[in-house]
């Protein structure tokens, strides 16, 4: 029997909810290349709708409301906002100083 999300949430051995971060990032950077800014430094901030650890890593959550009829309209959203996602597990690394690797899932739920 597979456990929902729901219950291995509750399991969870830490829980964040709307955790705010701020990071700069800079020429060069990887996420740089995203933003289409010139040359200059860039500070990203932003809330992390859930966070919260099991045993093998960080889950990073990420909830939206947009509304959706066709299946195919959903997997366009999780392509637009993958990037969005991306940004949260590279501001979850700064903010616990664990590396990236440890963030074991980024979802995309829509509500």
């Amino acid at each position: 029997m597979k456990l929902s999300k729901m219950v291995i949430f509750q399991q969870a051995e830490e829980v964040l909810t709307e955790a705010p971060f701020t990071i700069s990032v800079e020429p060069g950077d990887e996420l740089y290349n995203e933003l289409e800014e010139q040359d200059i430094s860039v500070i990203l901030s932003g809330v992390i709708d859930l966070a919260y650890r099991e045993k093998d890593g960080w889950v990073i959550v990420d909830y939206k409301t947009d509304r959706v009829e066709k299946e195919e309209e959903l997997e366009k959203l999780r392509e637009v906002y993958s990037n969005q996602v991306e940004i949260y597990a590279r501001a979850w690394k700064e903010i616990t100083g664990e590396e990236v690797e440890e963030v074991k899932e980024k979802l995309i739920t829509f509500l």
